[in-house]
């Protein structure tokens, strides 16, 4: 019986119980599950880390959640997106203006 429990969770939006491994509510579409929506770029992987439900942005990159682009959550501040290594160092090459 708590094993049942454990794999269900409360939607946000509508409060239907739904199993824990539905990504989106089947009533409302709203999301299940606090992902990162990170969604990478040409050197990364999105970030895809799951947050707890009351986090607005990313514990581990910064970026916005799923609650938080539902509208499910909203942050007291914008945006807060981590500088890669690379961003600073390795691209500096690229700033000359025979690249623009």
């Amino acid at each position: 019986m708590a094993d049942e429990k454990a794999k269900r969770r409360a939607c946000l939006r509508c409060g239907r119980i739904v199993q824990a491994q539905y990504q989106y509510c089947p009533d409302c579409g709203a999301p299940v599950t606090n992902r990162c929506m990170d969604e990478g770029d040409l050197l990364d992987d999105p970030c895809g880390f799951i947050n707890d439900d009351q986090a607005a942005y990313c514990v581990r990159c910064g970026s916005i959640t799923a609650y938080n682009k539902a509208g499910l959550l909203f942050g007291a501040f914008p945006e807060n997106k981590v500088l890669k290594k690379y961003d600073i160092d390795e691209w500096k090459q690229f700033s000359h203006p025979f690249f623009y």
